[in-house]
């Protein structure tokens, strides 16, 4: 293995760079997950099972658990997640441009 397409090593793999250590600083893969919910939810009822996810994701047997399927725990806001999202949106949809890939 050459590189890890993330922006930093996993600790499963400590020898293996990322691909910015190996000198590719503008590629990088990861594959995540987030809980969503309905629009117009209520923001008490978001900030309710938001903090009940950053709860669990502090727990020392969940982040093992995830650590054996290589996942990293984020946790976060819901702005933070927003952030995140627009950020993808933003850098897939280049790539998406780059490569003259039709969605039909």
């Amino acid at each position: 293995m050459l590189a890890i397409a993330s922006d930093q090593r996993l600790a499963e793999l400590p020898g293996i760079p990322s691909l910015a250590e190996a000198g590719v600083a503008d590629l990088r893969v990861d594959t995540w997950n987030a809980i969503a919910a309905p629009p117009k939810t209520p923001r008490p009822i978001i900030a309710k099972i938001n903090a009940a996810m950053n709860d669990v994701f502090a727990l020392p047997e969940i982040r093992a658990r995830l650590a054996t399927m290589s996942m990293q725990p984020a946790g976060g806001t819901p702005a933070d997640m927003a952030a995140f999202v627009k950020e993808e949106t933003a850098r897939w949809g280049d790539v998406i441009k780059a490569a003259n890939i039709r969605l039909n």
